[in-house]
């Protein structure tokens, strides 16, 4: 309707500009919802007066429209209207145009003056060749066609045109276009959706029924009695085979004519509910809950829509649907259980486990959470940001934790929580994303416990190592202190006499005239003593160059020489264990190891002998020192300073030492170095 009035204010908008026009009648059809306008535009035109327009309108009212104005409301109307206007000639040229025209089509209206009207508009659309034709016939034809933008953007349109006959007996063409691109979506949303419709009717697996009242029902009737009259006087009188179904028929002829009684209990509560719901909602209801009963009796649950006619206030009949949810509320149940099952589990597992947010708030938290913070109840957590409740210095590591894990990652910290009532205690949280059901991360599962124990526990060790470590030190220096001093008697009590007195014999040999060979003899031999000395000195104190006569040898060499001097038998035995296999450093501590420990026993022992000796077990090197002396109580008697710098060595070389003894059973020095060294 609209876009016929305005081609009648085009019109009367171009006699004002051009008065030599000569209009004439036109008859058009319109359409408006249910009713249909048959309208008489008649143009008249007067040399000496205002042009006028009359539609004659044939509807059930007999309505009638007149329309007139002033140029300036024509000229309004066609230049304001988001419909585009053209005037044009029999051979397509473009007389006038209105600014929605070159909004519309993208054109300045220079550009569009120089152009034909087919080149904005498909002239071979089947749809337009018809309505051209159908213009010649009765001046006025709508139709839709193909708009051609100026970047050749193709469209749809609706298209009104109209010609008429000037004074100088030359044709031209009145034209309104309207883009109808957004009406051809909703029209085409419409057909889908009732394409949808139909299918969903005879596919659909849900039951779609109309039950009708034996006769209609006041609906001013008291709720009571009108609920009493539908339960005994309302039968279904149409379904899909679906709903029969719903029931254990086979088709939907097997239903018709049964009470609702029979499917509605009405000893259920829910069942009142559901019509209640359906009387005072003005006669429909959505999503309730119904339940009801198939032909052997077993209990069905629906999920209920249905909406009821009413015709001169009388309730006549209800349409609607149901869909069986029994599978759906029996799964609900089960649900429920497990999830109270795991509600209780989470409530009573030792560990604080929470849900939160991206920004941080805490959604659900369990108890041993609460009693972590020190919160009395749910109140004083849930809802309250995680950083409330941790101490300053770890905020930027949970917000890295809480960006991470809804990026797909996970994330573990230690951190300090800090109580609601002042305490605070060590945590250690491990945070995963905590998805729904279609996959997308909707917030962060934490699972924190208490390490503060473990934290003490780590310190004290911590401070037992650093004491452990100053102990060893200090007996590495003690050790190398006792060297130095045993060393500097040894030099000064033996070494240092048995100099002097060669120094004394070869000075009296000097200083006699005749040649005292005998002294010289003597001096040569405290000398020749005295390099031994300092020879056996340099053994005990240097190793021998294990890289040159490698470990096997020089350990052989140390049990030789402490045989000499010493009532002590060593056996040496390797066990199939390569020296080769050995490191440069290994070798080192491993005869430092042997040295101290041989020394040990020479001390304190009073063994006759001694077996050192090599295995391996997978990949770790075992050294035993084992002799038959008298033993001692390991309980009782605190290591040595000896025994420190043994387990000192073993330990830098990533090994572990340990002493098993008993009186009178003798002592074993047992070392492990527990992978491979080369």
């Amino acid at each position: 309707m609209s876009i016929i009035l305005f081609t009648c204010f085009c019109d009367l908008y171009m006699y004002r500009i051009y008065p030599k026009y000569i209009y004439g009648n036109r008859f058009v059809v319109a359409r408006n919802g249910n009713c249909t306008y048959n309208i008489l535009i008649k143009l008249t035109m007067k040399r000496s007066s205002k042009p006028t327009a009359a539609a004659s309108v044939a509807s059930p009212n007999g309505l009638r429209f007149l329309l007139t104005g002033t140029e300036g409301k024509y000229r309004s109307i066609v230049e304001n209207s988001i419909h585009a206007f053209f005037l044009t000639l029999g051979d397509g040229s473009i007389l006038e145009i209105n600014n929605a025209a070159c909004r519309m089509f993208g054109y300045t209206p220079a550009e569009l003056k120089k152009l034909k009207r087919w080149d904005f508009i498909d002239h071979n659309d089947p749809q337009l060749l018809a309505a051209l034709e159908l213009r010649e016939k009765n001046g006025f034809a709508m139709t839709e066609a193909t708009g051609i933008r100026k970047d050749g953007e193709r469209f749809p349109v609706e298209i009104a045109s109209a010609f008429f006959i000037d004074t100088d007996g030359i044709r031209k063409t009145s034209t309104t276009v309207t883009d109808i691109t957004e009406r051809r979506k909703i029209k085409q949303a419409i057909e889908e959706s009732e394409q949808r419709y139909r299918m969903f009717v005879q596919q659909s697996s849900e039951g779609i029924w109309r039950i009708d009242l034996d006769k209609a029902i006041p609906t001013d009737t008291p709720l009571e009695e009108m609920i009493d009259y539908c339960y005994h006087n309302a039968r279904v009188a149409e379904c899909n085979d679906n709903f029969a179904r719903m029931y254990g028929f086979e088709k939907a002829a097997d239903v018709i004519g049964m009470p609702l009684s029979q499917v509605l209990p009405e000893s259920n509560p829910c069942n009142m509910h559901y019509l209640l719901t359906f009387f005072t909602n003005g006669f429909k209801v959505v999503d309730e809950i119904s339940y009801e009963t198939d032909k052997e009796g077993n209990q069905l649950v629906f999920l209920n829509n249905m909406i009821g006619i009413v015709e001169n206030d009388h309730l006549k009949r209800a349409w609607g649907t149901q869909r069986n949810i029994t599978k759906q509320k029996q799964a609900e149940m089960a649900l429920a259980e497990s999830e109270n099952k795991l509600s209780t589990i989470i409530s009573a597992m030792p560990e604080c486990v929470k849900l939160v947010d991206r920004n941080g708030t805490i959604l659900q938290i369990n108890p041993l959470g609460l009693q972590m913070a020190e919160a009395d109840n749910m109140t004083d957590v849930v809802g309250k940001n995680v950083l409330a409740f941790t101490t300053p210095e770890y905020h930027e590591g949970l917000l890295q934790i809480l960006s991470d894990v809804f990026n797909g990652q996970e994330g573990k910290m230690v951190y300090r929580i800090k109580g609601l009532k002042g305490g605070s205690i060590w945590a250690e949280t491990h945070c995963v994303p905590f998805r729904n059901a279609s996959n997308e991360i909707t917030a962060l599962l934490a699972v924190t416990r208490d390490i503060t124990e473990k934290i003490k526990l780590e310190n004290s060790l911590n401070e037992e190592r650093k004491i452990r470590h100053k102990q060893i030190t200090r007996a590495v220096i003690n050790g190398q202190e006792k060297e130095r001093l045993q060393l500097g008697q040894e030099l000064h009590d033996n070494i240092n006499q048995v100099l002097a007195s060669a120094k004394l014999y070869l000075e009296r040999a000097l200083k006699d005239e005749k040649p005292r060979p005998d002294l010289v003899a003597e001096g040569k031999t405290l000398l020749d003593y005295a390099m031994a000395e300092i020879r056996k000195l340099s053994k005990t104190l240097l190793p021998p160059s294990l890289n040159d006569k490698g470990l096997q040898p020089a350990l052989e060499e140390l049990a030789a020489h402490i045989r000499q001097v010493n009532d002590l038998c060593i056996r040496i035995e390797w066990n199939g264990v390569n020296e080769n296999e050995f490191s440069g450093d290994l070798k080192l501590t491993v005869f430092r190891i042997v040295q101290e420990q041989l020394n040990n026993i020479i001390k304190h022992a009073e063994a006759k002998e001694a077996v050192v000796a090599f295995h391996r077990r997978d990949e770790a090197l075992f050294l035993s020192i084992k002799d038959n002396g008298v033993g001692f109580d390991t309980s009782q008697k605190k290591n040595g300073v000896g025994l420190r710098n043994i387990c000192s060595r073993a330990e830098l070389n990533n090994g572990y030492a340990s002493v098993h003894s008993e009186p009178g059973e003798g002592c074993e020095l047992l070392v492990c170095f527990p992978h491979s060294q080369k």
